[in-house]
């Protein structure tokens, strides 16, 4: 009788261990499916931000008609900044290194547009020139790591 009655209790504990187990692993598959397709959209918005932080495209898009070279190196650190602070909450899903390196960065592109304005070019069209020449020269090293490390950790 105590034997059958240890057998039942053993076979109590398992079947609760058993379930348990099973009710972790479906709650863990639910709480993926709701952040994948977040982290994926981190990862899609943080690939954009770098893309955009290349100088071609910066300036092309930096409007500087009539503008000083102090007028568009602001108007140029102002766009990366704005799109930063659009970004700052996707930190939360991508890997700590993609974040690192995506800080990285944008922390170049900043160094290269204010380095290039202290060389006091005499006109806005030798500053962007300026910009552009000292990108091909460095190669934009934490840009192009940024994107490895993005296409690396990709969900």
């Amino acid at each position: 009788m105590q034997t059958l009655f240890a057998q039942a209790i053993a076979l109590l504990l398992l079947l609760v261990s058993v379930s348990f187990v099973v009710f972790l692993m479906i709650r863990h598959l639910q709480v993926r499916r709701v952040l994948l397709p977040l982290e994926i959209q981190a990862h899609e918005r943080l690939l954009l931000f770098v893309e955009r932080l290349r100088p071609e495209g910066l300036l092309m898009r930096t409007p500087t008609a009539d503008e000083s070279i102090d007028q568009v190196r602001y108007a140029l650190l102002a766009g990366i900044n704005i799109e930063w602070e659009h970004n700052l909450s996707q930190q939360l899903y991508v890997d700590p290194l993609i974040w690192l390196a995506t800080s990285a960065a944008r922390d170049e592109v900043i160094q290269l547009i204010q380095t290039s304005a202290l060389e006091l070019p005499e006109s806005v069209p030798r500053y962007k020139q300026l910009i552009l020449k000292r990108a091909a020269e460095t190669g934009l090293p934490a840009c192009n790591r940024a994107l490895r490390t993005l296409h690396q950790k990709r969900p």
